[in-house]
């Protein structure tokens, strides 16, 4: 189940735009969370991750600017903000999440602050809103937890923003001891998934070992939660999400109909993976939802600069598409990994799509071309 939640997670992360009033929305995925007055006690004695929740299409240089007018105006409160990462990076997939997890936890880290730009539907005009939430670093693997508590600011400008969090810090008389705050901020770069070996091919043992591919499956909403309009909200996204279970795995389970080589659908779980190896699997199929270029980053591809959008290749009707993605959109990319190696297979074709069953045909379609499978 976690697995899913961090996917549908990411589903939502991209989307910047909320119907709704201003106080009434939600950041960071289907968590919920208890909005508090008062900022952590630990805010300025320990140290914090910063997670970013900005645009993709704004560029690297505006997005710089934002995160150099942050860090800057955290140094002067005392709060030691040492990591700085895209909260669409996180949640790319679990495996990535463990590592960020890990690495929050050899850093000492003890809050997440979640940086913010959005766009508000408010009746039929748009308005746009800066984000700052502070919340703690969760002690389990999911970086935040259910029913931890949150303390939220919002504002249409940004540096009236930080000047408030400042304003609040400074009466809020917490201890201050963070005096080694570094002057430039430090950016976390995405880990890689890699940890064995990459292939740009699929293996051959595909035609005759049996591949896992993971059921989508419930998301499990806890028995208490916090109150409140936004965690009301929360709850309906996630029941109008199990809802549409039997249809997802419907779709699934016909993408695969023509596959044609040793599969099943299961639940999966990484923690199962023994077990699964006994039970006759070699191979898992995994999924990341990100942008293009950080799929790109994230899978150990080589990365060209001057490149503005990636191309996808396409057969319909007998007839050969070519479409072109903005490397900053948002895609999911599949890939395999084997069971007992840990190697992870990409295909000889990049075939990152923005709609989840898109990619997921044009993989299965690669695979079939490459190891000349009718």
């Amino acid at each position: 189940m976690k697995k899913l939640l961090i996917l549908y997670i990411c589903i939502l992360l991209p989307n910047l735009t909320y119907s709704q009033d201003e106080n009434d929305f939600n950041p960071i995925g289907l968590k919920f969370l208890e909005y508090v007055k008062e900022i952590p006690e630990d805010l300025l004695s320990t140290r914090s991750a910063i997670l970013l929740n900005l645009p993709n299409n704004w560029g690297e240089k505006k997005q710089k600017e934002i995160i150099q007018q942050t860090h800057t105006s955290f140094q002067k409160m005392g709060i030691d903000a040492i990591m700085y990462a895209s909260i669409q990076d996180i949640f790319a997939g679990k495996e990535i999440t463990q590592e960020y997890y890990q690495n929050y936890t050899s850093r000492e880290i003890k809050n997440i602050i979640i940086v913010s730009y959005i766009t508000l539907k408010i009746g039929e005009k748009e308005y746009s809103r800066y984000v700052i939430i502070i919340t703690p670093f969760s002690k389990n693997k999911n970086i935040i937890n259910h029913a931890q508590k949150a303390w939220k600011k919002i504002d249409d400008e940004y540096e009236p923003l930080l000047k408030n969090l400042g304003k609040i810090i400074f009466k809020s008389k917490i201890p201050n001891k963070n005096f080694l705050i570094t002057d430039t901020p430090n950016f976390f770069d995405a880990p890689k998934i890699v940890k064995t070996y990459r292939y740009q091919n699929f293996h051959e043992d595909l035609k005759y070992d049996k591949i896992l591919i993971p059921k989508f499956e419930e998301i499990q909403i806890p028995k208490t939660r916090p109150t409140g309009i936004i965690n009301d909200k929360i709850q309906k996204e996630i029941e109008n999400y199990n809802e549409n279970i039997p249809e997802l795995n419907k779709k699934l389970t016909n993408a695969f109909a023509n596959y044609h080589m040793d599969y099943e659908i299961r639940n999966y779980d990484e923690a199962d993976d023994k077990k699964f190896i006994q039970e006759g699997f070699r191979f898992v199929l995994h999924v990341i939802n990100t942008s293009g270029i950080a799929a790109h980053r994230l899978l150990g591809y080589e990365i060209d600069p001057t490149d503005t959008e990636y191309t996808l290749i396409k057969q319909e009707n007998d007839k050969t598409i070519i479409r072109t993605i903005p490397i900053n959109a948002n895609i999911y990319k599949f890939y395999i990994k084997h069971l007992q190696t840990k190697d992870i297979f990409l295909g000889n074709q990049w075939d990152g799509d923005e709609k989840y069953f898109e990619s997921l045909n044009l993989f299965i379609k690669n695979i079939k071309d490459e190891l000349k499978v009718k």
